[in-house]
Order: structure tokens, then C-alpha cells, then sequence
């Protein structure tokens, strides 16, 4: 910076105490940060620093990883798919397959959550993911939101949910559907939880490592137990993800154990925490 080679530079993808010591002495322009009305975590954490130290807050997956498009609609579950989670299948290889957001409770209430969209977005003649975009816009301390299109049609979209604004009447009206959302929400991540680590895993060796995955970010977001702590556990799980057979699953079962101990879920002393 010293030699001009670099006017400005930001940075995203760490823990907000890392990200507040950079916000004190870094002279940062920016933090990129994961916000949308289906992750909202970064309103708590991550904006407040940036008002607080006058540093821009940019957006990315502002339409939830796709789930506030309009492309996904609840289709109605099997028994089977009830007692695994899962209300939406991928293609091989996709992210999303293991992806929290589109399991269990969390993909629930973001189908919720984008029918709630949809419906503000009439008044407006907006479609639900220009209103999933103008929400984040309209966030204070929000400077930029980053879309991710793969269509001309999808960009034209995505450029309609900038250059108009929200009414207050309609902000205030969204809070209070997402405190609701909040405490069902909270209620089912708690009980998918434990329900997750008291039981043994699937046999299935992909679905074990999905519930595994949820049970750690998931536990994070609630404050369960901290990412410095379970990061190595989840480094471990991650490099499984290309080898799963049925040979992993002693090992799956051995890093449920442990998370098991690590949050306290199943300790009766604990059971506040539930």
C-alpha cells in the first residue's frame, strides 16, 4: 500500500474477532460477508463492526444460495424423506446437497421465507429475488450485494432489485415474520440436534456426513460450541468427503461421539442448552 500498488483492499471469510482487529488497525475498506433473508447471522456479528468502524459491509449470496429465486418449490415428503431431512435432492457433486440451509427445518422456513417474499414483492410488481435483494440493500452499512447470475435473464432480474427501496411499513412487516421464523426455527435446529447425536447415524455414508455437516455449522450459529473448537473436528470430517463408503462409517461414528461431547447435547446438567 506504502508503494500505491494497492489504493484499497478488504476482507471476508473470518471470524468476526479476527475481522474486528483488522476493522481496528487493518485501514480496511471492506468486509465481504454471507447475507440474505435465509442467513441473516452476519446483521449480528459482522454489520455492527463495520458501523462501528465506519468500514463497508459487501453482500454475497444475497438470494440464499438460489433458495429465494423461485426456483424450488416444497414438494410433498415421503415418510422416509421426513425422518432424514432432506426435501430437496442435487445433482452429484453439488454443494447444496450437504448444504445446512437446504436440510431439514432451515430449508423449511427458507421456503417459508421466499413465499414471504414473493408476497411483499406484489405490491411492488417485483418478482421474490428483486425483493431478497432490495432487503439486503436496504440493510444499514450495506455498500455493495453481490449476485451470482447464469442467464441474461437472471442478470436483468438481478438488476431490478436495486434502484427502488422497501417501504418502512414493508421492513417492519419482514422483521417481524423473520422473529417468528427465529423462534420455530431455533426450536427444530435444537431438536434436530439432539436427535442427530443421541441416535446412531444413517448407514448411508453421504447422509451421515450431511447430518454431521449440519450438526456443526448449525451448533456454531447457535452458540452451542465455538468455531475454534470444532474446526479441527470439521477440517477431519471435510476430508472424508471424497472417500465415503461404507468403510467411513466407524470413523463418522467416532466424530459424532466426539461433537456429542463437545456440545454437551446429551449431559442432563446441560440440558438448559437445549
Amino acid at each position: 500500500m506504502s508503494e500505491g500498488k494497492i489504493c484499497h483492499y478488504g476482507i471476508g471469510h473470518l471470524p468476526v474477532e479476527r475481522a474486528e482487529t483488522y476493522c481496528k488497525l487493518g485501514k480496511i475498506f471492506s468486509v465481504l460477508m454471507e447475507l440474505s433473508a435465509v442467513a441473516r447471522d452476519s446483521r449480528k456479528k459482522l454489520l455492527p463492526l463495520c458501523q462501528k468502524y465506519d468500514v463497508g459491509a459487501i453482500a454475497f449470496s444475497v438470494t440464499g444460495r438460489g433458495l429465494l429465486t423461485g426456483r424450488f418449490e416444497k414438494e410433498k415428503e415421503t415418510e422416509k424423506e421426513k425422518e432424514n431431512g432432506k426435501e430437496k435432492k442435487f445433482e452429484p457433486g453439488d454443494i447444496r446437497n450437504i448444504d445446512p440451509l437446504f436440510h431439514r427445518e432451515c430449508f423449511q422456513s427458507g421456503l417459508r421465507v421466499a413465499k414471504k417474499m414473493a408476497e411483499v414483492g406484489k405490491s411492488y410488481g417485483k418478482t421474490q429475488a428483486q425483493v431478497a435483494i432490495a432487503w439486503v440493500l436496504s440493510q444499514s452499512g450495506i455498500i455493495c450485494a453481490l449476485t451470482g447470475p447464469s442467464t441474461i435473464a437472471h442478470l436483468e432480474e438481478n438488476v431490478g432489485g436495486s434502484g427502488w427501496h422497501l417501504s418502512s411499513e414493508s421492513c417492519e412487516e419482514l422483521e417481524l415474520f423473520f422473529k417468528q421464523e427465529d423462534v420455530w426455527l431455533e426450536q427444530e435446529q435444537r431438536a434436530s440436534i439432539r436427535k442427530i447425536l443421541s441416535e446412531l447415524l444413517p448407514q448411508e455414508s453421504s447422509r451421515a456426513f450431511a447430518d454431521l455437516v449440519y450438526v456443526i455449522e448449525t451448533a456454531t450459529l447457535l452458540g452451542l460450541t465455538s468455531e475454534k473448537e470444532v474446526l479441527p473436528t470439521f477440517q477431519e470430517l471435510w476430508r472424508m468427503r471424497k472417500t465415503l463408503n461404507e468403510a467411513a462409517g466407524p470413523k463418522l461414528e467416532s466424530i459424532r461421539k466426539r461433537l456429542r461431547d463437545m456440545i454437551y447435547m446429551i449431559h442432563t446438567e446441560n440440558e438448559e442448552l437445549l
